[in-house]
């Protein structure tokens, strides 16, 4: 039986209020701590739903035309995609000059009542919604702005499908004004080395058309090693990287089944028991062996499917690789070596893998875009594409003997002209990829972790 409780009633009157923003917006990156109970506007009583998405607790906020919302789903499934048995579930909007807007998550739809047979593409509605795999909590962006909604308009939101709140909640459109976040380029002065991945799309650094973007790109991260993915072709990759990756001197490379590794620090190529995987020791000034691991895990499927397993497999191989490089079993003395795993871990089932690899002594970083306020790391090129950004993206490192000490992701679109000129950027340069690249600085421990 669904209800309207006390603490519903009190967050409805609250959001309806059209008065200064009371707190930060939350950052859209699968972390849900920036959700406090201020944002809360609804909850649904357990165990009402018909099928697999039972919602509980329902969070929204707006900054100007720009929607953010939070929901519980009773259990871990993935949003996007999964078996027909779990049904969908669907965030409707009542706009004003009855217009509406519906969410269709399973069916990876937006449909607008004025042309209900169209898909709105995601990039038109700046949509995101994370995390990526499976999770019982999830929160998404969208921009209203392409209905022409105003500042104090009034919007209503309710869900529909496996489960439905009682009744709307009534939400006022408001101007926030939250602190600016950017992120800095610069490399932190306490940064022993910087490390930059990009999965490439189909070979792209020698694709005529999309090779110039990356090379710009290469040289805006100013990294001193750098990690590909989709690289199918060793002969090709050799050749563009010869001649695009920025280095001062000789460019050192490894290939493996689609995934390289480029530095001009020595680089000494490592077997690991993993395909999709370039692993190197890469030879730091003044410092410790460092080992690198490029990976591209299986892509697609949802919790339980067959690539889902296959990455589970995949991260358990990763793991076992790891543990004996540590037990002393790798081609030399790397006991005490940092350990980074960076790339394209397609984590769009569950996260079991992530977990495999934080047992066995990773840390995940979380980057996020030059504004701070979204972690998605992948967006599909055409406008026709049915899945919504996503983070597949990941960077994992030995916490014991590295730490962190900045990074970001780098979307030209989203940069201002002055740092397209600082960087030497063209505002179109990361469409040479559907993946965003991603750049960590990081500081190597001299004795232990509590350094």
């Amino acid at each position: 039986m669904r209800h309207m409780n006390t603490q519903f009633r009190l967050a409805l009157i609250l959001a309806c209020l059209p008065s200064a923003a009371r707190a930060e917006l939350p950052t859209i990156d699968g972390v849900f701590s920036d959700w406090g109970e201020q944002y809360s506007v609804a909850s649904d009583e357990q165990g009402d739903a018909i099928a697999s998405f039972d919602l509980s607790k329902v969070s929204a906020v707006t900054n100007g035309s720009e929607l953010y919302v939070h929901f519980d789903i009773g259990s871990e499934i993935n949003l996007q995609s999964g078996i027909e048995s779990d049904g969908t579930l669907r965030l409707e909007i009542a706009l004003p000059r009855r217009q509406e807007l519906t969410i269709d998550f399973r069916k990876r739809t937006a449909i607008s009542s004025a042309d209900p047979n169209q898909s709105i593409p995601w990039s038109e509605l700046g949509f995101a919604c994370l995390p990526t795999f499976a999770s019982e909590r999830y929160e998404l962006r969208l921009d209203l702005q392409m209905f022409n909604v105003q500042p104090d308009d009034r919007i209503q939101l309710n869900f529909s499908g496996s489960d439905q709140l009682d009744q709307a909640v009534s939400i006022v459109l408001q101007k926030r004004h939250p602190r600016s976040l950017k992120s800095t380029f610069a490399k932190s002065d306490t940064s022993n080395f910087r490390i930059a991945n990009l999965n490439t799309l189909r070979q792209g650094m020698s694709n005529n058309d999309r090779s110039g973007s990356i090379k710009r790109l290469l040289a805006a991260a100013k990294a001193d090693i750098f990690c590909f993915q989709e690289e199918w072709d060793e002969t090709a990759f050799r050749k563009a990287a010869a001649q695009i990756v920025p280095t001062e001197g000789q460019v050192n490379l490894h290939w493996s089944n689609g995934c390289g590794i480029a530095s001009s620090l020595p680089l000494e190529p490592i077997a690991m028991e993993l395909d999709r995987c370039a692993a190197a020791i890469i030879e730091l000034p003044n410092s410790k062996p460092l080992v690198v691991i490029s990976v591209h895990l299986k892509c697609c499927g949802f919790t339980g499917s067959r690539e889902d397993l296959a990455r589970v497999q995949q991260a358990k191989q990763l793991a076992a690789g790891i543990q004996k490089i540590r037990n002393r079993e790798a081609s030399r003395e790397l006991a005490d070596a940092g350990v980074v795993v960076i790339g394209d871990y397609n984590l769009v089932g569950s996260r079991k893998p992530l977990d495999i690899l934080e047992t066995a002594g990773l840390s995940e970083l979380l980057l996020l875009g030059v504004d701070k306020r979204a972690a998605f790391t992948w967006r599909g090129l055409r406008k026709e594409e049915s899945f919504w950004p996503g983070r597949l993206d990941l960077v994992t490192y030995d916490h014991a003997t590295l730490r962190p000490a900045g990074g970001f992701l780098i979307d030209t679109s989203s940069l201002s002209k002055k740092s397209l000129r600082d960087l030497r950027l063209l505002a179109h340069d990361s469409e040479a990829s559907d993946h965003l690249m991603m750049v960590a600085d990081f500081h190597v421990r001299s004795v232990n972790p509590s350094q």
